[in-house]
């Protein structure tokens, strides 16, 4: 499972006005993300050419649909992602996202 850390004051996120710390991220352009690598979640966060990245988060029993206004040109030049077992910052989104699951970028 994935979940928001942190949101980065400035950042398309926290324009967004959104995403909170603890949502869960279930979907990333309608895939489910619970089981997926990093690496996985990495390359659908890259995968949005043209289109809003679209993102389906759980605060609570709740379900919320966010949009970031993000072409693949812009997370392509800006998407330096750091990998750690337990967590994943996105600099260009603005999220750090906490893993919750074993590593599985191996």
């Amino acid at each position: 499972s994935f979940y928001i850390r942190s949101i980065s004051h400035g950042s398309p996120a926290w324009k967004s006005k959104q995403f909170k710390p603890s949502d869960r991220v279930w979907k990333i352009n309608g895939k489910v993300v619970d089981q997926l690598r990093q690496r996985d979640v990495i390359r659908l966060l890259q995968s949005s050419p043209g289109r809003a990245l679209q993102m389906l988060v759980l605060r609570g029993m709740n379900q919320f649909h966010c949009s970031l206004d993000l072409t693949r040109d812009i997370l392509n030049n800006s998407f330096t992602p750091t990998m750690l077992s337990s967590e994943l910052t996105v600099p260009s989104l603005g999220l750090v996202l906490m893993v919750d699951m074993v590593d599985r970028t191996v």
